[in-house]
């Protein structure tokens, strides 16, 4: 699985010849997807026949063999998938902590990608609170001004920013949370 990042809360995710896109804000990346995950506000425009199937709601779908489970939670969308045999969990424009329900469904995660301070989304503190909850092997912040308040309270003194994060299930270990920054 090869993770990058082009700010905000915009990821390309893609395990062989699968691609997600979250959050994309450039119709020419979608070229190539296979599907796009949106956390902001549900959709309701029509998707043009060209472009690849965009969620937005919450269900359960099966996209290219993909199994991906969507929530909405304060008006956004959170999204499990697995893909590469990984939970990837995607907590996108949170803004406050999801519900005891909602997190029981996400305490599978072994990548857990959340917004790590920047207003109007999770804080620091919240976001850190929420992460020691769900115990994922590897976290990736998205939506951050600075990123030492969060780091900090997670405990961990600096994150070195990397240009894409490429990973198998073998390189996480369970229980061993892993802080992995990348640059926009």
């Amino acid at each position: 699985m090869v993770i990058t990042y082009q700010g905000e809360n915009y990821f390309k995710i893609q395990a062989g010849d699968i691609i997600a896109l979250v959050d994309s804000v450039n119709q020419r990346s979608f070229k190539g997807a296979s599907f796009i995950l949106r956390t902001d506000k549900p959709q309701s425009e029509p998707q043009a026949p060209d472009e690849p199937l965009t969620l937005s709601h919450q269900g359960e779908y099966e996209v290219r063999g993909v199994h991906i489970n969507a929530w909405t939670e304060s008006g956004a969308t959170i999204y499990r998938m697995n893909l590469d045999d990984l939970n990837v969990v995607i907590l996108g424009r949170l803004a406050k902590e999801p519900s005891p329900e909602t997190q029981e469904h996400l305490q599978d995660a072994d990548i857990l990608i959340t917004p790590a301070g920047q207003k109007p989304y999770l804080s620091a503190q919240n976001a850190a609170k929420l992460v020691r909850q769900l115990e994922p092997s590897l976290v990736i912040p998205s939506f951050f001004d600075n990123l030492k308040p969060f780091l900090k309270e997670i405990g961990q003194d600096k994150c070195e920013p990397e240009e894409r994060i490429t990973l198998k299930k073998k390189d996480l270990k369970p229980r061993a949370m892993l802080i992995r920054c990348l640059k926009p």
